[in-house]
C-alpha cells in the first residue's frame, strides 16, 4: 500500500508503539532531519548563502511536514511500519494538506494581527491554544476543510 493511497480504514489494529522510537529506521529519520535543519541553520549564517539556505529550508520543512502527515495517516490506520522517504513527499501534487495548514496558520495570524486591543489579543491567543490544534487535527485527518465548519466534528 502506497503512502498516497486513500483506502478505507477497516478494522483498527492497535500498533505496537513500545519500541517504535528505538527502531533503526526511526533513528535514521531523526538523524536525517537533524542534519538537514542543522545545515540550514549553518548556511543561514554564512555570507552569500542566504538564497540556498531559504530553498533548503523550504524543501526541508515541506519534507518534514509531509512525512509527518504520512505518519499520522499510518498511525490512524493502525499500521506501525512506515513507508520509506520518497521524492514525492517533497512536492506532492495530489495532497494539499500542507497548503491548507499554511492557510489556517495565516488566518490565525491575520486575526491576531487585526486585533488592536492588547487584552483581545491575549484572549485570542489563549483561545487559539485550544482551537488551533483541533482545527489542525480535523483538517489533517479529514482532508476536507469544510469539516471545520461542523461543530459536531470539532467538539463531538
Amino acid at each position: 500500500m502506497g503512502w498516497h493511497s486513500r483506502s478505507e480504514l477497516g478494522e483498527f489494529r492497535r500498533p505496537v508503539l513500545v519500541g517504535y522510537v528505538t527502531r533503526l529506521e526511526t533513528l535514521l529519520i531523526i538523524l536525517l532531519f537533524s542534519v538537514l535543519f542543522w545545515v540550514c541553520s549553518l548556511w543561514l549564517r554564512l555570507p552569500f548563502f542566504s538564497v540556498r539556505s531559504i530553498m533548503l529550508w523550504i524543501i526541508s520543512v515541506t519534507l518534514f511536514m509531509n512525512y509527518g502527515f504520512v505518519i499520522i495517516d499510518y498511525t490512524a490506520r493502525g499500521l506501525d511500519k512506515l513507508p520509506a522517504l520518497s521524492g514525492e513527499l517533497v512536492f506532492p501534487t495530489h495532497d494539499t494538506r500542507l497548503f491548507r495548514v499554511i492557510g489556517l496558520s495565516l488566518v490565525f495570524f491575520g486575526i491576531h494581527e487585526s486585533l488592536e486591543d492588547q487584552s483581545a489579543r491575549q484572549a485570542f491567543v489563549m483561545a487559539s491554544f485550544f482551537v488551533y490544534p483541533i482545527f489542525f487535527a480535523v483538517m489533517i485527518v479529514s482532508r476536507n476543510a469544510g469539516q471545520l465548519l461542523n461543530p459536531v466534528t470539532l467538539f463531538g
